[in-house]
């Protein structure tokens, strides 16, 4: 209950401020607002469920805030090549405090992401353990076809920008599988779709509430998305949505990297099983 009323003060503090920019520190409403989401999707778990993300990994989930960090500046990377969407801030901010304040908003992706997934999971979990699908993929394959889907993406941007989302994502996973990291290539082995569905449709909750809270704020983000710039839902562009269901998996499985590589110097594996 705690998390829960902290967490919805938050949000309702933080979106006011963001929408109506009544007052000088709305600018720098995307922290608490993003942390108020984390708890508050937390406490409904645990309302709802007796169970949550911040329960099962403990202080293992201020990590999650830490692995955020490299993940998204990632992307902001792959953006120069494909340069699909841009910020406005404040005039009078500089590079260095641009950067800091990035940062620190980046951090809160993979907790939300994260909490949104467990959500997903516990509402749809009867149904989940039902499939039962074996699919075996070879992952000298799956690595292969990452390099060659980044190639056309570094060759082909405006024609091949979706697949920013998928071409680490296989690499990534093909390296998880390859050195015994946690996988969803060998969840799939095993048949188990929980983690699949659960990341992908959770991080696709948590980017209708990215985009909505986006909408009136500012600072803000705009995207310029060649080929499929119709139908906007809020800023983003309607088939641009689809994008958040492999992203989610890309999650799931750079978490699931940045937990083995710390297990391989002593330091216990966070990545809780759905």
């Amino acid at each position: 209950m705690g998390f829960f009323v902290v967490g919805l003060i938050l949000v309702a503090g933080s979106w006011f401020l963001a929408w109506t920019q009544i007052s000088p520190i709305a600018v720098y409403h995307f922290p608490p607002l993003w942390l108020g989401y984390i708890l508050t999707v937390n406490g409904l778990c645990e309302l709802l469920f007796k169970d949550s993300t911040i329960r099962r990994m403990g202080r293992g989930f201020l990590l999650l805030f830490i692995f955020s960090i490299p993940l998204w500046w990632f992307f902001e990377y792959l953006n120069t090549i494909v340069q699909n969407w841009y910020y406005v801030f404040p005039q009078d901010w500089s590079q260095p405090t641009q950067i800091f304040l990035k940062t620190i908003s980046f951090s809160t992706v993979i907790p939300a992401a994260y909490s949104s997934a467990f959500f997903v999971y516990q509402l749809l979990k009867n149904t989940l353990s039902a499939w039962s699908t074996r699919i075996l993929l070879n992952r000298s394959l799956i690595f292969g076809m990452g390099i060659f889907t980044f190639l056309l993406i570094v060759l082909y941007p405006k024609l091949f920008f979706p697949l920013v989302w998928i071409a680490p994502l296989l690499m990534l996973e093909a390296f998880n599988s390859r050195f015994g990291f946690y996988s969803l290539l060998d969840e799939l082995k095993e048949g188990k779709w929980s983690m699949i569905v659960a990341f992908s449709l959770g991080t696709l909750l948590t980017g209708f509430f990215w985009e909505m809270w986006n909408f009136y704020a500012f600072p803000k983000w705009y995207y310029t998305i060649p080929l499929f710039d119709f139908w906007r839902v809020f800023e983003m562009p309607i088939l641009g949505y689809g994008g958040y269901l492999p992203f989610g998996l890309f999650v799931f499985t750079f978490s699931a990297t940045a937990a083995g590589l710390l297990r391989k110097i002593g330091v216990q594996s966070i990545i809780p099983r759905f």
